[in-house]
């Protein structure tokens, strides 16, 4: 079931409230602090009028009145040139060691003759243990005993006797005796369906149990006096109205607006000025009427060489210098270089995957 909801009320605290008259007055700070009739204070700095410069800008600053370009040659190559230098006298091989350590002529080495090797006369005795003992035996070559892989054929009829058919054999049985139950007879009279607790516990009057509440306490119908010390001692009294402090001094605003010029506006005024000059260096490549010097030690040490073509990939072309000679039957295919009177012939052999793929 839908039950209405109530709308929840704003609960605005209370406001500390004030005095309900109206102050007026003032301040000890209007008191003290009056507002004085001043002067206007002398302009001290001296004032001297901007005078802008006459003639016009040449746009020259010292930074390239000072550093002026220079045209930069090309530096000249210190490398040494590669040149052998050549010398008409033979060379002079000889050196210290050569003069101090001559080679000098050895006497021939005594070398003693060898003795020559003589054989024993006597007939070697080549009888081990092991010939001794293990001494060849003729035998016959050892018959296999693997069965013949031919299938096994019989016309006898099969005997399909088991150990199980004999010995556990079926024997004729009778049916077990069973005992038939005797048919039930109902006894004569009523039956009594009265049991020992219906008769011990019968049902008994029950008076209901009322609640145990506790008295409530009679309150006091005497009148309530909402006096406390807090309200006794903090009672709210009727405001006194101050009386106004009228200013008594002579000072009275003049009404004629102010006819003069302020300092800012004075000094600081809008001045003409061109703007200035970029100081970024042109981008001007530096350059010189020689020719490049591209000589390096790589162009010169390592020339080009040509390299010749795989003479195996121009077979079936034109260009191929050899000629099929024939096929072997592992699929491998024979070539054999066109003669020449100054080439002699040369074979190349070629896989079949290579060939084939």
């Amino acid at each position: 079931m839908k039950k209405p909801i109530p709308k929840t009320v704003m609960y605005k605290p209370m406001g500390r409230k004030s005095a309900p008259g109206k102050f007026d007055g003032t301040t000890s700070y209007h008191l003290d602090y009056k507002q004085w009739c001043l002067d206007n204070r002398p302009h001290l700095k001296p004032f001297d009028e901007y005078i802008p410069n006459k003639s016009a800008f040449e746009g020259m600053p010292t930074y390239k009145s000072d550093y002026v370009t220079h045209d930069i040659d090309m530096r000249a190559s210190l490398k040494p040139h590669e040149v052998p230098r050549k010398c008409n006298q033979p060379f002079d091989d000889s050196t210290r060691y050569k003069t101090d350590y001559p080679a000098k002529e050895l006497p021939q080495k005594f070398v003693p003759e060898k003795p020559q090797y003589c054989p024993s006369g006597a007939k070697l005795d080549d009888l081990t243990t092991t010939k001794r003992d293990y001494d060849e035996k003729k035998g016959g070559k050892m018959c296999s005993f693997k069965p013949d892989n031919n299938a096994y054929s019989s016309s006898a009829p099969f005997d399909d006797k088991t150990t199980q058919k004999i010995d556990y054999k079926k024997w004729p049985t009778m049916k077990p005796y069973c005992h038939e139950k005797d048919k039930y007879m109902r006894p004569e009279g009523q039956m009594d369906f009265g049991t020992t607790h219906l008769q011990a516990f019968d049902e008994k009057p029950i008076q209901m149990i009322g609640p145990h509440k506790p008295q409530s306490v009679r309150k006091n119908l005497g009148k309530f006096e909402g006096m406390s010390d807090y309200k006794d001692t903090y009672r709210r009294w009727s405001p006194i109205q101050n009386q106004k402090v009228v200013n008594q001094s002579g000072y009275v605003p003049p009404d004629v607006p102010f006819e003069g010029v302020t300092e800012n506006q004075a000094e600081y005024f809008a001045k003409s000025e061109r703007p200035r000059s970029s100081m970024r260096p042109k981008h001007q490549q530096v350059g010189s009427n020689q020719p490049f010097y591209d000589k390096t030690a790589y162009n010169s040490d390592y020339t080009r060489k040509e390299i010749a073509p795989c003479p195996a990939a121009m077979l079936e072309t034109s260009k191929s210098a050899f000629n099929f000679n024939h096929e072997d039957s592992t699929g491998h295919k024979y070539y054999s270089q066109c003669m020449k009177p100054e080439v002699n012939s040369m074979h190349i052999t070629i896989a079949p995957l290579s060939v084939h793929g």
